[in-house]
């Protein structure tokens, strides 16, 4: 078994299909707290790094402590060719990290929005979007996808960052209503029964493409074949 490291808030310890993904692809995983300041965490202890997503944004001045620990985190990783995947909010401080900027929108992306692959069709379709925030491509990474609003993509070597959330189900929606996203649906117009009702559908071809996405990133990206 390999270890893999997921970095995430701790109001967001659901991690929806990504459980699941890790044990298909042989991976034992560990969770570390960003309020928590990454507690405990060596870089030289596993083999894969998620970044979760946050309601937080990169350039709050209230978390800047937190933010640039956990872009040196990101940095050691990609130093020492540990495959990282960022998703949303880790996308974002993946670029910030790395020399991109990351800033606010005029409104927020929320929903299933479709997203255009760039490289390959590996990131064409509909995904779920819930941010309030885009990022730009740094000179050293790869567009992998976008759309109307802004970067949805983009890839270096053993770092994969995500601006939409592949590893949504039915239950972790449901939490981000019930923490604080109504605002969110009021102001964008969306009925929290129509969001839940396309995610039902979405779920289980959802979860697939995100299985088929990480196959994608070890085998021809990494250049390691995890099953």
């Amino acid at each position: 078994m390999n270890q893999a490291f997921v970095i995430c808030n701790s109001s967001d310890s659901d991690f929806g299909t990504l459980s699941e993904l890790l044990d298909k692809h042989n991976f034992t995983y560990r969770s570390f707290s960003r309020e928590s300041h990454l507690e405990g965490l060596r870089t030289d202890q596993c083999d894969f790094v998620v970044l979760l997503g946050s309601d937080w944004s990169t350039y709050w001045t209230e978390i800047q402590n937190e933010v640039a620990r956990e872009e040196a985190v990101v940095q050691s990783f990609l130093a020492r060719g540990v495959p990282l995947l960022g998703i949303c909010f880790g996308a974002q401080l993946i670029s910030q990290a790395c020399g991109g900027r990351v800033s606010r929108l005029e409104r927020p992306e929320i929903g299933w929005q479709s997203v255009e692959g760039v490289s390959g069709n590996e990131l064409s379709g509909r995904w779920m979007q819930w941010h309030h925030d885009t990022f730009t491509v740094p000179p050293s990474f790869e567009l992998l996808g976008i759309n109307s609003v802004g970067t949805q993509g983009m890839i270096r070597k053993n770092c994969l960052a995500l601006q939409f959330h592949p590893e949504v189900n039915q239950e972790v929606v449901a939490k981000w209503i019930s923490s604080g996203g109504q605002n969110d649906l009021d102001s964008a117009g969306i009925e929290p029964s129509q969001l839940l009702a396309e995610t039902a559908q979405m779920e289980m071809a959802t979860k697939d493409r995100f299985c088929s996405l990480l196959e994608w990133f070890f085998e021809r990206v990494v250049g390691r074949d995890r099953n």
